[in-house]
């Protein structure tokens, strides 16, 4: 890939603005010591105002952006150029939960506070370090893709203002202070990006658990007293328990039956050559987790769905509180429930003028 950008970069006949320096790194397996070694030893170490880290955990498919940082100036650059954009922000939230690490680290977090950004391939992990990575294996398209996202990031990054020395971003956070908050960054099937700052995530996703709070006053009008708001309230938080309870169970119940299936199968792992028997593993245990509860204790179905709304306010509010990126997700999920239910109200609505009496 980077052989490849910079025989592209030589034979289009565009000058960088600013130096490129395309640094391969040794032993980044050993505790990532080629970059250490070069934020650590090298000249060039302290003038370097940005990078962009290409890895790999497959052999190929769409880039995933899953850090960027600090600051969420080089997530909207990549938002705004990327001609096949794959980024999202949960990545970030969940890469220090998994076991892997990057160059990322050194460059971002560890030895520098450079701004930059982590873009992996994410498709074929059965090849990834096995005699199977080869290039007969390499997914279609993958690194022409790879190289025309980062033909428009390397120009973007090289023109922007932000593009500072290490020296001069020591000066510009103590004088003006600089925006070190996540963004809420996503892609919508690798067709257009979707990205919003921090601040603004404060207020949108602040509104579904706005909602949830006015919900019991709004299911009791125009009877609001004491009695029938606490009955609401009680109502809705068992609802809210009981769908809770459904989602720990959809994710315990496949891990028991993939568990049960070492018991009567050796290819424990045939799902990851083949990603679409992942569906029929997972999937159908998953929604049998889900779906238990509410047969087993049935609420009334007012309860049931804004019970399952409110957990996803609340868990939409504790993403917000907790600095993290993710709650997106939660957040458009409580408010498609919330646009469901409102189409599917007007539709009840029509239907019960058109019928005869």
């Amino acid at each position: 890939s980077m052989l490849e950008l910079s025989r592209l970069m030589l034979e289009s006949g565009w000058i960088p603005p600013r130096p490129v320096i395309f640094l391969f790194n040794g032993a980044e397996e050993l505790f990532l010591l080629g970059s250490h070694g070069f934020m650590k030893t090298h000249k060039w170490s302290s003038t370097v105002g940005a990078f962009i880290n290409i890895e790999a955990s497959g052999s190929g498919g769409a880039d995933l952006v899953c850090q960027s940082g600090p600051g969420s100036w080089p997530s909207r650059i990549y938002a705004q150029t990327a001609k096949y954009p794959m980024a999202n922000s949960v990545a970030q939230d969940m890469f220090g939960i998994i076991p892997g690490d990057t160059d990322y680290r050194i460059f971002a977090e560890d030895v520098a506070k450079i701004p930059g950004l982590d873009i992996i391939f994410v498709l074929g992990g059965y090849f990834y370090h096995t005699s199977y990575d080869t290039l007969e294996n390499l997914l279609p398209g993958s690194i022409q893709a790879r190289g025309e996202n980062l033909f428009n990031l390397v120009k973007a990054f090289t023109n922007s203002p932000m593009l500072l020395k290490e020296s001069e971003r020591s000066n510009k956070a103590v004088n003006e202070g600089i925006d070190d908050l996540r963004a809420i960054f996503f892609d919508y099937l690798t067709w257009f990006m979707i990205f919003y700052p921090r601040d603004v995530s404060l207020i949108i996703h602040s509104l579904p658990v706005a909602i949830f709070l006015l919900t019991p006053l709004f299911l009791s009008f125009p009877n609001i007293t004491m009695i029938s708001l606490f009955r609401t309230v009680l109502d809705l938080a068992r609802g809210m328990l009981l769908h809770a309870f459904g989602v720990i169970l959809a994710i315990v119940v496949p891990a028991m039956t993939a568990g049960l299936r070492l018991l009567f199968t050796k290819n424990a792992m045939n799902w990851f050559a083949h990603p679409c028997l992942a569906f029929f593993m997972f999937v159908p245990a998953s929604l049998v987790g889900l779906l238990l509860p509410r047969i087993i204790w049935g609420l009334s179905e007012q309860s049931h769905f804004w019970g399952a709304f409110g957990l996803y306010s609340l868990v939409t509010l504790a993403y917000m509180l907790a600095g993290l990126s993710g709650g997106f997700l939660t957040f458009f999920i409580s408010m498609s429930l919330l646009l469901g239910r409102f189409i599917s109200s007007i539709s009840r609505k029509q239907l019960g003028q058109q019928s005869p009496k």
